[in-house]
């Protein structure tokens, strides 16, 4: 039985125009209703094989892209999630995991090593971005560990019923926007980065 569960079959059959701006707008405010201050950029100059950073300290999160759907809910609706209600690294604090189930610690270390470009080697990072991997994979359909789904279709939605809905209207959001026809998508180069592999931090 697959870790992992199956990617969405988008039809492409919509004809409702949604744009990459309204999802970034979308996911901006909800990081913005539980940490103030938040920003985040894209089109930032990064290093080479840097598609996406965020970093606690500035509360900032600064993607490559213009159009980069996927990595910009990596960073915004993952890091910043991560940072300010899973656990608490706002302003250059330490991630302390302690407060997730053993078994989801595991599943997300595995998401890691599954999906991250490079091996991690340090457990709390390999954690952080696991979890980010998930939001960000979850919200665009593409396949999450079904432990880590569980944990947050259950203990999450419960510690955070009103992120867990504005997550779950977000989702929404991006699925109609895959699911537009070529006719009716009104963002005709727009990027949606396969989760094989993705270099992001």
């Amino acid at each position: 039985t697959s870790l992992y569960t199956d990617p969405v079959k988008f039809t492409q059959t919509s004809t409702k125009p949604v744009s990459y701006k309204s999802i970034f707008e979308k996911a901006t405010e909800l990081v913005r209703s539980f940490s103030k201050g938040f920003q985040a950029r894209t089109g930032s100059k990064l290093p080479q094989n840097v598609l996406g950073t965020y970093n606690g300290i500035r509360n900032f999160a600064a993607i490559k892209g213009v159009n980069d759907v996927s990595t910009f809910l990596h960073e915004v609706a993952g890091h910043a999630i991560d940072a300010s209600i899973i656990t608490d690294w706002i302003g250059g604090g330490v991630p302390d995991y302690n407060n997730l189930p053993i078994d989801v610690l595991s599943a997300l270390n595995q998401t890691t090593q599954d999906w991250y470009p490079v091996d991690i080697q340090d457990p709390v990072t390999s954690v952080k971005e696991g979890l980010s991997i998930f939001f960000q994979n979850y919200l665009t359909g593409e396949p999450v560990n079904k432990k880590v789904l569980s944990w947050y279709n259950s203990t999450f939605s419960k510690n955070n019923p009103d992120v867990y809905k504005a997550l779950e209207d977000l989702k929404g959001l991006v699925f109609d926007y895959r699911n537009q026809t070529p006719e009716a998508n009104i963002d005709t180069n727009v990027v949606v980065q396969k989760p094989v592999k993705p270099t992001i931090k």
